[in-house]
């Protein structure tokens, strides 16, 4: 009875979905394939070992593509398909707020469905590692984690049932959704359910975090945070046992998010992120006070930092970095620059002569492996053999930093421009792609001409 449950919550789940009859069934389940009782009888393959059953479901997951639809199909041919494609099928679940008229309805009745789905089958509740919650900026239907009784009753009974979640990602996808300012959310819903066990966090989109949601994840250890502000009150019932050591920091748009909880966590009695392990770090980076964050972050990680990948919106960018910086670990550098091009403007001058300085000062010799510079600059690229003579000092500078990295061992270095597309609006005819690297590897000539040292230039054309 349950597996007609599982897919009424299904079809209700995804707001857009087709009945059974109206999907093809999976590949093994159709005749001509290997699997089919015009081959082997359903009795004998149902005679294999579990393990072996358990390998067709995951093998239509990763090489097939299975949808919902067709796991819950799968599920339905015989029991001993079922508790593979229910791991597959509960693994994430997603609630959306409801837009529109429905007022809820719609997310109430999911909610119902789940709920009676685990009443039925407690075991279930263990396959879910995996949470999404979609928020709105309809006012009539914006604070449902916080009020719906029904929404908390159903993650107390997954809870009890053997839920253990991994992974917690809360989004609104158009405009900003406003944290209720009350604690209740906080301590009815993410730390009783959500805390203890999450080691994957991602938010987007959403203002006045509480600042207590972060110190009560022992186990967080990936953190992504996309247009986030942090609420800097921290209750005195909220006592951090065991802080977080965060491994991979992902940060865009912050609106001053990192810098104002690295001023709280320095204000507290006991730190609230402990960056001290972090190997992956993604950041946006907009002007120097952020920069100043960055390499506050970086020097905290220096001996553990792998990769380390900027967006960056400011020629300056790199002026903390040389002065504080040493990053003794780092194998990857990833940097993308908006306003980076190849005309010798002071903007493209300054960025060469601060990655030249930044590549001599702030990264060791022995350590890293990758570096790619991406140019994502509104104006088309010139031929730098045409441009003034001064600025071959800057290429001649980066020249001489890849030189000092590779120091006798294999690097890549990548760079990456992003040029209007021949025929568009702001395209030089006169220009292609094949002159352009020419041109910019004689701006690189002991590098480009070094076997260790891997110099790749690619185009982004844009229309």
């Amino acid at each position: 009875m349950y597996l007609f449950h599982s897919y009424i919550f299904l079809s209700t789940f995804d707001p857009i979905h087709l009945l059974p009859s109206d999907r093809q069934a999976p590949r093994i389940f159709q005749r001509n394939c290997t699997l089919t009782p015009t081959l082997i009888s359903m009795s004998r393959l149902f005679q294999l070992a579990q393990e072996l059953l358990d390998e067709i479901v995951d093998c239509g997951v990763m090489v097939d593509k299975w949808d919902k639809e067709q796991l819950a199909i799968c599920s339905l041919v015989h029991r001993s398909f079922t508790p593979r494609c229910q791991l597959y099928l509960f693994r994430h679940i997603t609630l959306t707020t409801d837009s529109g008229l429905n007022n809820g309805s719609k997310r109430r009745k999911r909610i119902a469905n789940l709920y009676s789905i685990i009443m039925h089958d407690p075991v279930i509740a263990g396959f879910i590692s995996e949470m999404t919650i979609i928020l709105s900026m309809a006012r009539s239907d914006s604070q449902w984690i916080a009020t719906d009784t029904k929404f908390l009753q159903l993650m107390e009974l997954m809870k009890k049932s053997g839920m253990v979640l991994q992974k917690f990602y809360m989004f609104q996808e158009i405009g900003l959704f406003r944290f209720p300012e009350s604690d209740y959310v906080l301590k009815n819903f993410l730390v009783p359910f959500i805390s203890p066990s999450i080691a994957t966090l991602r938010l987007r989109r959403v203002m006045g975090i509480p600042l207590a949601f972060f110190a009560s994840c022992p186990r967080l250890t990936h953190l992504s945070l996309d247009l986030v502000s942090i609420s800097p009150s921290l209750p005195k019932s909220i006592v951090p046992l065991n802080i977080p050591h965060m491994t991979k920091l992902v940060w865009h748009y912050p609106n001053r998010t990192m810098a104002s909880l690295l001023r709280i966590q320095a204000s507290q009695d006991r730190d609230i992120i402990d960056f001290a392990h972090l190997t992956g770090f993604s950041a946006t980076l907009y002007d120097e006070e952020e920069a100043h964050t960055i390499s506050y972050i970086m020097r905290i990680a220096e001996r553990s930092l792998v990769r380390l990948s900027l967006s960056i919106f400011d020629e300056e960018w790199a002026g903390p970095f040389v002065r504080e910086v040493l990053v003794i670990s780092l194998r990857s550098l990833y940097l993308s620059a908006g306003g980076f091009t190849l005309e010798a403007t002071e903007g493209t001058l300054q960025f060469v002569r601060t990655l030249a300085k930044f590549l001599s000062t702030a990264l060791p010799t022995n350590n890293i492996r990758k570096i790619t510079i991406k140019g994502d600059g509104p104006f088309p690229v010139r031929d730098p053999i045409t441009e003034q003579a001064d600025s071959f000092d800057e290429w001649k500078a980066l020249d001489a930093a890849l030189l000092n990295i590779s120091s006798g061992k294999s690097i890549t270095f990548n760079l990456i421009i992003r040029m209007p597309r021949q025929g568009t609006t702001g395209a030089d005819s006169a220009l292609n792609p094949n002159d352009i690297r020419g041109a910019l590897l004689q701006h690189l000539p002991r590098s480009a001409s070094d076997p260790l040292i891997g110099v790749q230039i690619y185009f982004s054309l844009v229309d």
